[in-house]
């Protein structure tokens, strides 16, 4: 048996935008710029989701000499065994558009699917064979037979951004239709008035956590804001700090009152929520709920509010 060697494979495929604001030829600078990253993160996620380290693609972009049209060379390396059978990201997206086949009957891209479902989330998902599956969607009683790659880019919100900064020049008037096509295809055309549904939902946090810390505070704000504020779990320090909302209004307000004393150092027992979203990267937000004791870090006894001189109101 003789050794493997990777493959290359090139894909052209058009970017059409059509309406008034095209019939010169010109389009929005930055809506363009956005269309393009959106199309190059698309693809990095897309394939990571799909194959893996099995496959790399990078983005070539060269004008088109059609009106109104830019055109895309996206190359597929692959760098696995020729022997391994590798999804063709392009086509699942519907950058290529539909080939005849699959014009009517199963959904086989992401554009499709997103048109189809609106946008709104799968609730349930019944295998069909190895390559599809048959889903329902909220609010509609139909139920509708998929290809099981394009579920898993629908289900990936990084893709979903992808698909929607691709079609940001449609969200400015004059720009009425994006289409996508190979040659010998039939284009996928997204319209002006279909485009909300490509609003990638927002994500969903995978790490939550209430309970009850101590936190040095690294930064104080004196004005009663909820923001401007840094704590630092290492009490002997202060290190790693993060920045966190304040939504205790009562402490808030006794700080802008100087009833409670707190600065750069000081330790406080709080009540607080963190919770972390995958978005381009982890997001991580803090945030304090209630204050329950000050710690002025110059004796080992923890203080209430009240033994500083505060008087609580009712803080259910």
């Amino acid at each position: 048996m003789g050794e493997w060697k990777p493959q290359n494979e090139e894909i052209k495929f058009t970017v059409i935008f059509r309406g008034d604001s095209t019939e010169n030829h010109t389009i929005n600078a930055a809506d363009l710029a956005s269309s393009l990253s959106g199309i190059s993160d698309l693809l990095l996620q897309a394939n990571d989701t799909l194959n893996g380290s099995k496959s790399t693609v990078s983005v070539k972009v060269y004008g088109s000499p059609k009106a109104g049209s830019f055109e895309f060379d996206i190359i597929t390396n692959i760098t696995g065994a020729v022997l391994i059978s590798l999804v063709n990201t392009v086509d699942i997206i519907g950058l290529t558009g539909k080939t005849v086949e699959n014009a009517i009957g199963h959904i086989n891209t992401l554009i499709d699917l997103i048109r189809t479902t609106n946008g709104k989330p799968i609730e349930t998902v019944r295998p069909i064979n190895d390559d599809s599956v048959e889903i329902s969607i909220s609010d509609s009683p139909n139920t509708f037979i998929v290809n099981n790659s394009v579920i898993k880019i629908y289900n990936e919100t990084s893709c979903r951004r992808g698909i929607e900064k691709v079609l940001t020049p449609l969200l400015r008037k004059g720009v009425e239709s994006a289409s996508f096509a190979s040659s010998g295809s039939i284009p996928e055309t997204v319209t002006r008035d279909q485009v909300s549904a490509f609003i990638a939902p927002d994500s969903e946090p995978f790490c939550m956590e209430n309970n009850v810390a101590l936190f040095v505070i690294t930064r104080a704000d004196y004005y009663g804001r909820t923001t401007g504020w840094r704590f630092s779990l290492n009490l002997s320090g202060g290190r790693n700090d993060f920045p966190a909302e304040v939504l205790d209004e009562n402490f808030l307000q006794d700080v802008v009152s100087s009833r409670a004393r707190v600065s750069q150092g000081t330790i406080i027992r709080a009540k607080y929520e963190m919770t972390q979203e995958r978005k381009e990267r982890i997001i991580t937000k803090w945030r304090i709920h209630r204050v329950f004791e000050i710690y002025s870090g110059e004796s080992e006894d923890y203080g209430s509010r009240e033994e500083w001189g505060v008087v609580s109101n009712d803080r259910r």
